[in-house]
């Protein structure tokens, strides 16, 4: 069974690259694989067969159509699996769109994401947990089906105690070394954003830490550096994605952002590692950020901080204080351990066999409808 696997922001290729993986070692199916920027470069520098398509919303109607309908019908796929990117349109979602002679699946990396910027919803979404499929369910009339967070499937293999041993020997950091990641987000146009990030510049002028910078692929030169000027850094103290974004974050034992999902990714690998100690803080004080987040959303605030698993910094004369009690080891093993204790329900269920959940609903659909098709000819 032929298969078309999308993506185009960096989540999205997490998800594309292990679905196509667990593709290639199933007999069932012939999967292809095509992203645009950034997902394109993440995927190919994993090693991964590839097709590129860059469309975007700026381009003219008949453009995008042609593009679009050219590699659909290139490829003859019986089922397109599209990644979730946004806010704006690009490949998954023209996909999407222009793929009605196929079964179209979205693959959610966050909880009740649907991006309908092209004017077409697929068929049915993907979703990590029954908390996404409610929101889902709200937002679009398409089936939902829960197959656990696609994105994170890799983790259970993930070394998190020998990737943070490598991560701080790359960092130069030694012992309980304090080691703060920053995660950019592409919000230069967004005056919130460099409000918050001034903010967190001066609260970290009272804390002896490492800072690490991690731009988002999507940022650019310009906000790159302008970042790392109000932060105060020098340009060794910018990462530049040699390692997979994971390394950093082991390392890391404050993970903090607007809202990146890195923060979450941060928060699920601390079960993967033996003795935790890694915090994930959104900055969400900024009332211009705070609706940024809310009207991508819908949501009031970051579900894992909702579960209390992570901090959401909701007022700015809180920040300072948080990041001083979080430079205290102890005081982060007590917020982790409450942390577990509070998870009557879990946000994201186990990830490791969401790729066959998805692959076997592809299969079951295709095949189901084959099947009614035979006998409607009969």
């Amino acid at each position: 069974m032929r298969v078309l696997f999308s993506a185009r922001d960096p989540a999205a290729a997490q998800v594309a690259g292990n679905l196509y993986a667990a593709a290639q070692r199933d007999q069932r199916f012939e999967p292809y694989l095509v992203a645009a920027s950034p997902a394109f470069g993440i995927l190919k520098s994993q090693g991964f067969q590839i097709l590129e398509l860059q469309v975007s919303s700026t381009d003219s109607h008949d453009l995008i159509e042609q593009r679009v309908t050219s590699l659909i019908d290139g490829v003859a796929p019986l089922a397109i699996v599209a990644g979730s990117s946004g806010p704006d349109a690009g490949v998954d979602e023209y996909l999407v769109k222009y793929g009605s002679k196929c079964r179209t699946y979205v693959v959610q990396d966050f909880w009740g994401d649907v991006n309908l910027a092209a004017g077409e919803q697929a068929d049915c979404y993907l979703v990590c947990d029954q908390f996404a499929a409610d929101l889902t369910n709200k937002r679009v009339d398409a089936e939902t089906l829960v197959v656990g967070s696609v994105k994170h499937a890799h983790f259970a293999a993930l070394n998190v105690d020998a990737l943070r041993s490598k991560s701080r020997a790359l960092l130069s950091v030694h012992g309980d070394d304090f080691v703060i990641g920053y995660f950019g987000a592409p919000l230069a146009d967004c005056p919130g954003y460099w409000r918050s990030v001034e903010a967190l510049a001066h609260a970290l002028s009272a804390v002896d830490a490492k800072i690490v910078y991690r731009p988002h692929p999507k940022e650019s030169t310009e906000a790159r550096e302008r970042t790392a000027d109000i932060l105060g850094l020098a340009q060794s103290s910018v990462d530049n994605a040699s390692e997979p974004v994971e390394t950093l974050l082991a390392g890391c034992d404050l993970v903090v952002s607007c809202y990146s999902s890195c923060g979450i990714d941060a928060e699920l690998m601390n079960s993967q590692e033996s003795n935790p100690s890694r915090v994930s803080m959104f900055l969400l004080f900024d009332q211009e950020i705070l609706e940024h987040y809310q009207a991508i959303t819908r949501l009031p605030d970051v579900p894992i901080s909702m579960q209390n698993r992570s901090v959401s910094v909701h007022s700015e004369k809180s920040l300072g204080n948080f990041i001083r009690e979080f430079a205290d080891r102890p005081t982060r093993v007590k917020f982790l351990e409450n942390a577990k204790s509070n998870q009557s329900v879990g946000v994201l269920p186990t990830a490791a066999e969401s790729p066959k959940r998805v692959l076997d609903k592809v299969w079951s659909d295709i095949n189901s409808a084959r099947q009614k098709s035979l006998a409607q000819s009969k």
